[in-house]
């Protein structure tokens, strides 16, 4: 017996594995949404709210981009503009 009694439980387990399986393919980049839509690609009828309850389940957290911002910096040599208030 696997412990998984009822049919729901059963098919728990399958989204489970097939989001695991699918955020490891993707190298954990994609969140629900998208992997909602990568799984729908592969013929899945799934709700993106049942992919997010599976990847909090099972501790999948997609990992952020980091952006880079704030590379303009004031040259502390350049002349004030004058003021012509």
């Amino acid at each position: 017996s696997s412990g998984l009694f009822t049919a729901m439980d059963r098919r728990r387990d399958t989204i489970d594995r097939a989001v695991k399986v699918m955020f490891a393919k993707k190298r954990g980049l994609h969140g629900s949404p998208r992997l909602h839509a990568d799984l729908r690609d592969d013929r899945w009828e799934v709700s993106e709210k049942t992919v997010a309850d599976s990847m909090r389940r099972q501790g999948l957290v997609a990992r952020r981009i980091k952006r880079r911002n704030g590379l303009t910096r004031q040259d502390k040599t350049a002349s004030k503009f004058p003021d012509l208030l």
